[in-house]
């Protein structure tokens, strides 16, 4: 038998090897990934006529003058510059990097850091007793170059803005307009007889609106580039549109009571219009009198209304169309169509009537087939009797998908019904007994999870969703006959099957495998002043629902981490209409990916519209340049790279239009797909 001290040795060692290991681990530098985390090598490096501290740290060493000697291998030289909104330089500010680095701006607004490359928060604290936010946002140094940002802070509480409010078409100075600060409603009130207001600002704003008699209404930015020479804004108000407008039934009887709502877009109301959108739809409403007639007045014009006109009654479908008026008096005259009912009876394959089945319908657009409802489309839908017989009413003119909605007990699949206005239409529901596809989720080392959505779909519908139990098991029921492909969600953002699973309804004990698949996506803006705080990037995974935005760095750079793997498409545009694109970035899961470069260029503006479509996006040969969502009926704003493109227009993703149009610098190009 060995000695106790033949034992304690080798334990005596590992103890010391594990504990020399953590303390390297803890004393290694690492730059500031997290604004929680101090900078163990960055300092600051005096800009002319700038006063810091330079720290000195374990790190440094000193020639033989005694002068700080630095290996430059891993650090890397940040230049940040901080001003007004209105471009004037803000000297005493205190520029702090993480929690350890700060320094003081210049009289020119300038300082300067070297620090270890990375990702590092910068927080900008305007001087004592001023009016300034605080302002804090992100930037990526890189080695051996100096990167160069800049910071505008806006002003906070008791701070002054100055606007001056004049008419579109002389620059005549407007009395009495009413100006606003949005949306926190800091500040509010009228212009003198120079079209002059200055507003006492209670706190950060994201836009103003300025509003006069007889003119369209603007909204605008507190930016550097709204300012004039004189630090004041100035903002034009044209003349407005006004409507007048005659509700009638199909028989030419006024309807009175109806609801008349118009709405523009945010875009439509910008100063100047290159501006990025700020804020929600503005929106006007009235009620027609008992000669069915309304009136509009101060309404934007030349631009795309979105015009929708409901009957309190019910008794009509509603009316919805996009409108442009011209400056001055528009009349128009509105013709409600009847609405119409689906009647008939659910019944078994041998003919016996089915009591208290839900039948619902579901709106169709253009040439869509629907085989089977979607989870959701359960809003208009009616009970069967005791006989079988059904009556879905109030419905609009127009093709409709109706089917049961599934239960444990019945499923069908949906047949086609075309209703034209005040009319009825038949249809006769084949009831089946509804099927289920069961079995198990489990994820790394084969453990079962819990919570997990897993969902069912055909035909690119989604027609039924379980969540997993504590042993991981799921069920999808309500299913009608056939085959339908298996997907989940990303859970935790992390983990979700691979490819979907094509199982037949019916099936018991399948196994659904989930595994991480997530990375991530990182790139960098490029090309002329690259540099705005405005620049947004927003990014979407080809052929899913996923997607990902936020403002980029100061420097132009962005990262999103935990994203699913693919091929996504990425769009970034910022407050002077450039814009920059990148198709098909692939992320493959578990990798962080290189840096992309996107090249920024002046932008043309497309606005498309389609009565029914709810998505599209933008084609340039094989490569998507630009992507969103519509509101049925009204108009969408994208910046895109000039020249020709193809729009798609898609219903519940589904390719249902395409128009080539070819957009030209500075211009707005609507795509009109009525």
């Amino acid at each position: 038998m060995g000695s106790n001290h033949d034992v304690r040795l080798p334990v005596l060692l590992l103890l010391g090897a594990i504990a020399s290991f953590f303390l390297a681990f803890v004393l290694w530098p690492t730059g500031d990934a997290d604004p929680g985390l101090p900078s163990q090598t960055s300092h600051a490096v005096p800009a002319p006529n700038t006063s810091s501290n330079e720290r000195q740290d374990g790190m440094d060493r000193r020639d033989a003058s005694g002068a700080v000697v630095r290996s430059t291998s891993h650090l890397g030289k940040l230049r940040i510059v901080v001003t007004t909104t209105s471009g004037a330089a803000l000297a005493s500010c205190q520029v702090k990097v993480g929690k350890r680095d700060v320094a003081t701006t210049s009289e020119t607004g300038v300082v300067e850091f070297e620090m270890r490359v990375g990702r590092h928060w910068i927080e900008v604290q305007p001087p004592l007793g001023s009016a300034y936010a605080v302002a804090r946002q992100r930037v990526t140094t890189v080695a051996g170059e100096m990167v160069e940002a800049s910071l505008a802070l806006t002003t906070s509480g008791g701070g002054e803005l100055w606007c001056r409010v004049v008419a579109a078409e002389n620059g005549q100075p407007i009395e009495g307009a009413n100006v606003l600060v949005c949306p926190y409603g800091g500040a509010e009130s009228v212009t003198d007889q120079d079209g002059l207001v200055v507003l006492q600002t209670e706190g950060e704003h994201e836009f103003l609106v300025a509003r006069a008699e007889g003119r369209s209404m603007r909204r605008f930015l507190s930016t550097v580039e709204s300012f004039g020479d004189d630090g004041v804004i100035e903002v034009a108000l044209p003349l407005a549109a006004e409507l007048a407008l005659e509700v009638v039934d199909a028989d030419g009887e006024p309807v009175q009571g109806a609801l008349v709502a118009l709405a523009a877009m945010p875009w439509s109301l910008m100063h100047p219009a290159r501006a990025a959108p700020r804020g929600t739809p503005e929106n006007w409403a009235a009620e027609t009198d008992a000669q069915g007639r309304c009136s509009f007045v101060d309404l934007p014009p030349v631009c795309l209304l979105g015009l929708e006109v409901t009957s309190i009654g019910g008794s009509h479908a509603m009316f919805r169309e996009p409108v442009e008026l011209r400056v001055g008096r528009n009349d128009k005259r509105i013709e409600l169509s009847s609405l119409a009912a689906i009647v008939g009876r659910v019944l078994d394959v041998g003919g016996t009537p089915i009591a208290a089945a839900r039948v619902a319908a579901l709106r169709l657009y253009g040439d869509e087939s629907v085989t089977v409802l979607p989870e959701e489309a359960q809003g208009v839908s009616a009970m069967s009797e005791d006989d079988g017989s059904f009556r879905i009413e109030g419905l609009d003119p127009g093709a409709y998908a109706v089917s049961l909605v599934g239960n444990e007990l019945w499923a069908s699949s949906t047949q086609r019904v075309e209703l034209q206005a005040g009319g009825n239409a038949k249809a006769e529901i084949r009831a089946q007994a509804a099927q289920s596809i069961t079995g198990t989720l489990t994820g790394p080392g084969n453990r079962a999870i819990s919570a997990f959505e897993v969902h069912a779909s055909r035909d690119g519908t989604l027609v039924g969703t379980s969540v997993t139990d504590n042993n991981g098991e799921f069920s999808i029921k309500g299913l009608p006959p056939g085959d339908y492909e298996i997907t989940t969600e990303l859970y935790d953002q992390e983990l979700a099957m691979r490819e979907p699973v094509v199982v037949p309804a019916g099936r018991v004990g399948v196994r659904v495998k989930v595994a991480s698949v997530t990375g991530a996506l990182r790139g960098r803006v490029i090309g002329g002043d690259s540099l705005r705080p405005d620049t947004f990037v927003r990014a979407q995974r080809r052929n899913g629902p996923e997607a990902v935005a936020s403002r980029c760095d100061l420097d132009g750079r962005f990262e999103f981490g935990s994203v699913r793997e693919g091929d996504w498409d990425v769009h970034v545009l910022d407050g002077a209409g450039r814009v920059g694109t990148a198709s098909r970035v692939k992320v493959v899961a578990g990798e962080s990916g290189g840096d992309i470069e996107i090249a920024m260029m002046q932008g043309a503006v497309l606005r498309p519209m389609h009565p029914t479509a709810d998505q599209f996006v933008v084609l340039r040969g094989g490569e998507i340049v630009a992507f969103g969502p519509l509101e049925r009926g009204l108009a969408a704003e994208v910046m895109v790279p000039p020249g020709k493109c193809t729009v798609v227009f898609f219903v519940r993703g589904r390719d249902v239009m395409r128009r080539d149009v070819t957009p030209s610098l500075g211009q707005q190009t609507v795509v009109d797909a009525r």
